[in-house]
């Protein structure tokens, strides 16, 4: 079963992490970050939770197919996939900075989460 597990909650955005059956992508990789590269991320997140934007697309940026990712560059090239669904941030997962091959496969990931998302959603406003 799909649910949402907040992050932060901020004036402009929340940012959460897709979950399926008490399991997020996006939670286990944060998690295993250091805690340099892990505060950073968060720091982010909460940035983004708070205005609603980042405009520096060397911290976040679209990478295709209305997928996004956090971007942290030291001391971890770490990446934090995510899409936007009105005032949420749902994150899908993360991976260390992909090469283009390996982005395209993140995206596709990215995009079937996503897929997902929209699925359970309408299905639990059927029920």
């Amino acid at each position: 079963m799909l649910s949402l597990k907040k992050l932060y909650k901020g004036v402009k955005k929340t940012v959460v992490a897709l979950m399926e059956d008490d399991y997020s992508p996006a939670i286990e990789y944060l998690e295993s970050l250091d805690d340099r590269t892990e505060k950073k991320m968060k720091q982010l997140m909460k940035y983004m939770a708070a205005t609603g934007i980042i405009s520096n697309t060397e911290l976040f940026r679209h990478v295709g197919n209305h997928i996004y990712e956090f971007k942290v560059h030291k001391p971890r090239a770490a990446r934090i996939f995510c899409f936007f669904d009105g005032y949420l941030v749902i994150c899908t997962h993360g991976k260390d900075k992909p090469g283009k091959r390996q982005l395209k496969i993140e995206v596709q990931k990215a995009m079937q989460m996503r897929q997902c998302y929209k699925k359970g959603v309408r299905d639990a406003h059927r029920s």
